[in-house]
């Protein structure tokens, strides 16, 4: 999930932004029972940001009791007012059963409201999903375009998806060229499967025997 930092940084506009703000400095403090005194009243008023907050809040137990019913209903008030981080929690919980019943059909629904907005762990996501026929029939060829979409917005755990499918041909020829600049491009990110991929691979590659 979105962790508490994200409720520091949150860009959507508030509509009581001063007072929002001050919510921000109680919960930024780690004051956060201050904070649920003025993100609450604001919360109810429809302020996204507060609504948001709140769902972090009771998510994490972070001056309320831990609550994931609770976080997801202020999380779905949020998204319904676009806020993406709420967007991508709703996807997650209903994908992992988090305060709600597991329903891969909302998930989606979520996952790709927040990866229209932009954010590539839902575009992974959602890669993952049409790979495991979840919610949606499965299909190789829609995971390949949103794995793109997610390691185009720099997330390596989708580069290294896509080497994968390249190396093994999910869907497409093989390729084992197109294989190692993907898993050279997660490597580079940081991510040890990926560098651990494109040394098997490359190894493969050498020792293959020529025709």
């Amino acid at each position: 999930m979105k962790i508490l930092l994200l409720v520091l940084t949150i860009c959507s506009i508030s509509i009581h932004a001063s007072d929002f703000d001050a919510g921000y400095n109680c919960a930024s403090n780690r004051d956060f029972g201050c904070a649920l005194k003025i993100w609450l009243p604001l919360a109810n008023q429809g302020d996204p940001s507060s609504q948001y907050s709140l769902g972090v809040m009771y998510e994490g137990g972070h001056g309320v009791t831990k609550d994931m019913q609770e976080a997801m209903k202020w999380f779905w008030k949020a998204a319904e007012q676009g806020v993406l981080n709420a967007q991508y929690n709703l996807g997650r919980g209903y994908r992992l059963g988090l305060g709600v019943k597991v329903n891969y059909q909302q998930a989606m629904k979520w996952y790709l409201m927040a990866a229209q907005q932009g954010d590539g762990e839902a575009q992974l996501r959602i890669g993952i999903m049409y790979i495991d026929g979840l919610g949606v029939q499965k299909s190789y060829a829609k995971a390949m375009e949103w794995y793109k979409k997610a390691a185009d917005s720099g997330v390596a755990e989708a580069m290294h998806n896509l080497g994968a499918m390249y190396e093994n041909g999910d869907g497409i020829i093989p390729d084992i060229n197109m294989s190692k600049i993907y898993f050279q491009m997660a490597c580079s990110k940081g991510l040890s499967e990926g560098c651990a991929a494109l040394k098997e691979a490359s190894e493969n590659d050498v020792t293959k025997p020529n025709k």
